[in-house]
């Protein structure tokens, strides 16, 4: 009797181990059938989308004249930003990046003047208002 025990529980882990496994490739599968071609074949896959390259830039002349006017436009708007004038640093910096759109450091300022000013905007319509004495 006890033999029969025996097998009777290897034909039990045996269709334990065999339903799981049907299961674990039942998930897979379903997991899997969003990516395109790969239970379809070559000529049922859908052809992929090609990507839009932006457009090279075209090569800006800039003045040592104006590369000097965007600086002095930077450094003013930098110092407004240190005092918390946001909204006329962002105007200086945006007048800067048309003068030198080469200028990497001029873009990477009024972005981040930008965000202080949308997130000073967000701040100030969250707060309540208040009654002045």
């Amino acid at each position: 009797m006890h033999e029969f025990g025996e097998e009777q529980s290897k034909r039990r882990r045996k269709r334990v181990a065999s339903i799981a496994f049907a299961v674990c490739l039942s998930a897979f599968a379903t997991g899997c059938a969003h990516i395109d071609g790969l239970f379809a074949s070559p000529e049922q896959a859908e052809p992929k989308q090609r990507v839009r390259k932006p457009a090279p830039a075209k090569a800006v002349a800039v003045t040592p004249e104006q590369r000097a006017e965007a600086k002095a436009l930077q450094a003013t708007a930098l110092d407004q930003i240190g005092r918390g004038a946001i909204g006329p640093a962002t105007s200086n910096l945006t007048q800067a990046a048309k003068l030198d759109p080469t200028n990497n450091q001029i873009r990477r300022d009024l972005v981040r003047a930008n965000r202080m000013r949308s997130a000073v905007g967000a701040g100030e319509a969250s707060m309540p208002r208040t009654k002045a004495d």
